[in-house]
């Protein structure tokens, strides 16, 4: 599997095995997958671009499987990954998804810490045209099966977008879009229970008052 320098991980003890039962618990608050923080996306040299290891943040994402389950998958090395993108298509132009997973379950040797040899960090390109579309879920799973895992149950978080147009030689940050945040739910507060306003302190004391929409 692909792996730059097995600098993906998902922060795992030894023993070759991380449960992810107590992540879906809290995972489940999210929207689904999407970066939690950090795995910028910088352009370097050429079709190369430097993803995480950047501004001392910790690079983590939540990845998630066909069923909906999540579980964290992190840039355990600290530093940046390099990643070069596919050559330029002769016509139109490409979107190519740089795309961070882990096998489901995570399963290592027993002599390895946080699994790297069960995640991948690879690109994904869409048909060149001249309006190309994402790549879809399929195609996302069909790539992680070609790199030698089981894309149909992995987890998976896309971590940014590269459009490339024919003859491009240089990515630029024009060309570069940012994964999407993991965002939390709404608890969806029942305003019928409570107050619309909840109104702190009285008389002379500072009067806080909370709006819920």
């Amino acid at each position: 599997m692909t792996n730059p320098n097995n600098a993906v991980g998902t922060n795992g003890a030894y023993d070759g095995r991380t449960s992810v039962n107590a992540f879906n618990d809290n995972l489940a608050l999210y929207n689904g997958a999407g970066v939690l923080s950090g795995w910028e996306i910088i352009p370097d040299t050429g079709l190369v671009v430097s993803v995480g290891g950047q501004s001392g943040l910790r690079d983590v994402a939540i990845a998630e499987d066909p069923a909906g389950n999540r579980t964290t998958i992190n840039n355990i090395s600290g530093s940046e990954i390099s990643v070069t993108i596919p050559g330029a298509p002769a016509t139109g132009k490409r979107i190519d998804l740089i795309v961070a997973y882990v096998e489901n379950p995570p399963q290592g040797s027993s002599s390895e810490v946080d699994n790297p040899t069960t995640c991948g960090l690879i690109t994904v390109s869409s048909t060149a045209s001249s309006n190309p579309s994402i790549p879809s879920d399929t195609a996302i799973r069909n790539a992680i099966t070609a790199d030698g895992a089981a894309g149909s149950t992995a987890y998976y978080v896309i971590l940014g977008y590269v459009t490339i147009t024919s003859g491009t030689t240089d990515i630029d940050s024009t060309m570069v879009t940012q994964g999407a945040k993991a965002s939390v739910t709404s608890n969806n507060i029942d305003l019928t229970t409570f107050p619309s306003e909840i109104h702190i302190g009285t008389g002379s004391n500072l009067d806080v008052t909370l709006t819920f929409t």
